[in-house]
């Protein structure tokens, strides 16, 4: 059981981590949300949702993409405030994805990029159910080693490292129809069609 006090020590954690420069440089997110953009062939004119925004550059990219209104949600505000201070369409909720309530409306796309593989392996099925049942097609962009930057500061920030085979089969067994798109040896493409809303 994951508990509401090791909820909020994990974002603790990152509040802390986000302080450092050198790890809000970087933003896996954003070189995910521009992959999934030139892969994936999906209405763009509605509403996106950016699931563990972080920064908020890979919800940038997407509201850059198209979509009318863009939803982050993370457990950690601080990083993404830049990006509803200064985009209209963009708006943070604040959440942790396996505790996530399901009355949002449907978004045509949800993007998941370098969030897994931070979530301890105990509340993957919670968070995945909860994203897919939001999402018409997911993407998940997942690093498969050790972070780098967790031990500079003598944190451990991938709690799941797994490899790609592992990860298409956990969330296969969980959402279904899910596919690798593209994989490079220290992370990969995932993505999930919601067959309820296909038409």
């Amino acid at each position: 059981m994951f508990s509401d006090e090791t909820t909020e020590a994990e974002a603790a954690k990152y509040e802390k981590v986000w302080l450092h420069p050198e790890y809000a440089k970087c933003s896996p997110g954003e070189a995910y949300a521009h992959d999934a953009m030139e892969r994936l062939y999906i209405s763009r004119n509605g509403i996106a949702y950016d699931f563990g925004t972080g920064s908020g550059k890979g919800a940038k990219v997407l509201l850059d993409a198209g979509f009318n209104s863009v939803i982050g949600f993370d457990y950690c505000e601080q990083p993404s405030k830049w990006l509803a201070e200064t985009n209209t369409g963009f708006m943070f909720v604040k959440a942790a994805l396996h505790e996530m309530a399901s009355d949002y409306v449907v978004a045509d796309f949800g993007l998941c990029a370098d969030v897994m593989e931070h979530l301890p392996e105990q509340i993957i099925d919670d968070a995945l159910r909860n994203m897919q049942s939001l999402s018409k097609t997911l993407y998940l962009g997942i690093c498969t080693v050790e972070d780098m930057f967790g031990k500079t500061i003598g944190e451990q920030l991938h709690l799941t490292v797994r490899p790609c085979e592992w990860w298409l089969e956990r969330i296969g067994k969980v959402c279904g129809n899910a596919t690798i798109i593209w994989r490079d040896g220290i992370s990969c493409g995932i993505v999930v069609v919601n067959d309820k809303f296909q038409e």
